[in-house]
């Protein structure tokens, strides 16, 4: 890892992070973080198709963000956060993955690994993924709850299993009880924010060929100002249905708020995610109108003119967990 050729005063291995601590004289300290594959690199994990290393403890925190351009505060980039993975393949390896469970074997996250032959390394960041109605994977939400969890190496012909802790920060006092509300307060604005993602996305869409349809009708036969104003209609509907999710969907967009704050969520946030999750599916059904009824039955009666887009697919409401 660059160490120079240098004389070395002193070794010691740090208990907490298992890692490698060098003192020498003249060049620093030289640190080699957690020597855990170190430790366990016999023969037989070198020679197996794939090896699963030891996994350490990960802590769960709010990192702090100093103001960069505040004087007298010295800062330098943390290592990432979450649970260091490395495991060794005797040789290259086209698909390398990794399925993060908890002890029920409840998915949590799926990560790609690489896989080249030697030692590699995967970080899970702690962050749960759910899959949007359309079985796409929506962006990373909250981390998980302190707890064990279970790793799945599949590589070549090889699935193995490790298992690991996940520690809340030391520092901090919160009682399971607020814990638990909190964690329940951040699952249930994230999975709100899938639906109103899905929506706002549709609502572009169908935005864009309203838009597109009207310019090539004014085109093709400008004297239809009956299918101008329906356009025009439609085109009024989908804006307003975007007004109403931003102002209805405040409550998917609560989790970060949330967890960056280690305490129960305010009365007002539990009130936000419960006034989305009460106001959002007429928003959905007003929208999938849009999509299977009304917006097709336009494109029917323009299909003459040549002018054939295609409304979307309809969004599904997520599943509430109570």
């Amino acid at each position: 890892n660059g160490l120079p050729t240098v004389p070395v005063d002193d070794i010691k291995i740090e208990p907490r992070e298992n890692d490698l601590v060098i003192g020498t004289h003249g060049r620093g300290i030289w640190i080699m973080d957690d020597i855990t594959p170190l430790e366990e690199l016999t023969p037989e994990a070198i020679t197996a198709e794939a090896h699963l290393f030891g996994i350490q403890p990960a802590v769960s925190y709010n990192r702090y963000t100093p103001q960069g351009w505040t004087p007298g505060i010295f800062s330098a980039p943390n290592p990432p956060m979450g649970v260091r993975m490395r495991y060794h393949l005797a040789e290259d390896t086209d698909e390398v993955s990794l399925s993060i469970t908890d002890l029920r074997g409840q998915s949590i996250r799926r990560l790609e690994g690489t896989g080249n032959a030697g030692l590699n390394e995967v970080i899970w960041d702690l962050r749960i993924q759910e899959e949007n109605s359309g079985g796409d994977p929506m962006n990373p939400g909250p981390r998980v709850l302190p707890g064990t969890y279970l790793v799945h190496l599949e590589a070549g012909n090889s699935v193995l299993e490790g298992e690991f802790s996940v520690r809340l920060d030391p520092r901090v006092t919160i009682s399971q009880t607020v814990l638990l509300a909190r964690h329940d307060a951040m699952i249930s604005s994230y999975r709100l924010s899938g639906v109103v993602s899905e929506a706002n996305s549709a609502l572009e869409e169908l935005e864009e060929q309203l838009g597109d349809a009207l310019g090539l009708l004014d085109e093709v036969s400008p004297e239809s100002e009956d299918l101008k104003t329906e356009i025009e209609r439609l085109l009024e509907e989908v804006d307003q249905i975007g007004n109403d999710l931003g102002e209805g969907g405040r409550g998917a967009n609560l989790a970060g708020q949330i967890e960056g704050v280690t305490g129960p969520p305010t009365a007002d946030q539990l009130l936000q995610i419960e006034k989305t999750w009460d106001e959002m599916p007429a928003f959905i059904d007003r929208l999938n109108i849009l999509i299977t009824s009304e917006v097709p039955a336009l494109y029917a009666r323009l299909d003459d003119a040549g002018i054939r887009p295609d409304p979307g697919s309809v969004i599904e409401m997520p599943r509430r967990r109570r």
